[in-house]
């Protein structure tokens, strides 16, 4: 994050002309997005760490609406109280998520944000003609940008083409886009060909996991230590275990009933997450529990 911070600090000073130098990191676009976006923010409130912390900040909100209107949209009859209480679940998240949500990475939050903000366009409902176009055209661009940010994005990838697919022809706006959002992206490995050379071994090396550790790495952090910094109590423990059956319940019930667009987004994220998890053993094996 101070990378990324001092890079948008040395654009505020007018080094504009070597931005693409400033990326430390070849598969992580969002580290100079962020310095783009927190460069003017830097002009304007000084060089302080707060004003810095406005763009991951910024990021988070995009995610927490996202989510509310996702919610409302699957089920508008709840009216208010969906949307309300998913707001209320992000806040309460366990205190490493929220310290998660500030810290200006460039991939993590920012790529949610962008991943939940193209699912919430692709299920507002079709009004049809040029508006429904650019929405459309709008979310695939924003797909795009994600896997920009950073490649961690592609989990959510299938999910967003089956919520385009259910538009039929409608829905190609939506793979018109993602290109688009892209650019970015082409640009970077245009001037730098090792970033060309990373991406490729990104995603030709494959490291299957076992089953048994891949299950453990999913299922560790709901770990009491994991969630609250003062250890495992029984209100936690059946705190988590009703969130987590609620959510499973939620994701199916839905899937069968009348918010089927919204609950299947739930259902192929996570399970392109699984996937990315038991794929990519090797990106997780030596990380610290905590």
């Amino acid at each position: 994050e101070g990378r990324n911070a001092r890079a948008a600090l040395q654009l505020a000073c007018g080094h504009s002309d070597r931005l693409l130098d400033l990326q430390y990191r070849d598969f992580c676009g969002g580290c100079t997005a962020d310095a783009v976006l927190g460069a003017p923010l830097l002009l304007v409130g000084g060089d302080r760490i707060w004003v810095w912390k406005l763009v991951p900040a910024g990021f988070h909100l995009l995610l927490v609406g996202a989510v509310a209107g996702v919610v409302q949209l699957s089920r508008p009859v709840v009216r208010h109280g969906a949307p309300v209480l998913a707001v209320a679940v992000l806040a309460a998240s366990p205190w490493s998520l929220r310290e998660l949500a500030l810290t200006g990475w460039g991939n993590h939050a920012e790529v949610r944000g962008l991943v939940m903000a193209a699912a919430l366009l692709l299920l507002l409902r079709p009004t049809r003609g040029a508006v429904e176009a650019l929405t459309t055209l709008l979310a695939g661009i924003l797909g795009g940008l994600a896997l920009w940010y950073a490649h961690i994005a592609v989990h959510a990838l299938p999910a967003l083409v089956v919520l385009a697919a259910l538009r039929k022809l409608r829905g190609l706006p939506f793979i018109a886009g993602l290109p688009l959002g892209m650019l970015p992206w082409w640009r970077f490995v245009s001037t730098r060909p090792t970033a060309a050379e990373g991406s490729e071994a990104m995603w030709r090396d494959l490291s299957v996991a076992p089953a048994g550790d891949t299950l453990r790495y999913v299922l560790s952090p709901l770990l009491g230590e994991q969630w609250w910094p003062h250890g495992w109590t029984t209100l936690s423990g059946l705190v988590v275990g009703i969130a987590v059956a609620g959510a499973l319940w939620g994701l199916l019930n839905g899937a069968y009933a009348g918010a089927r667009r919204a609950s299947w987004l739930g259902i192929l994220t996570f399970g392109g997450f699984l996937a990315a998890v038991w794929l990519r053993g090797d990106l997780w094996a030596d990380v610290p529990v905590s």
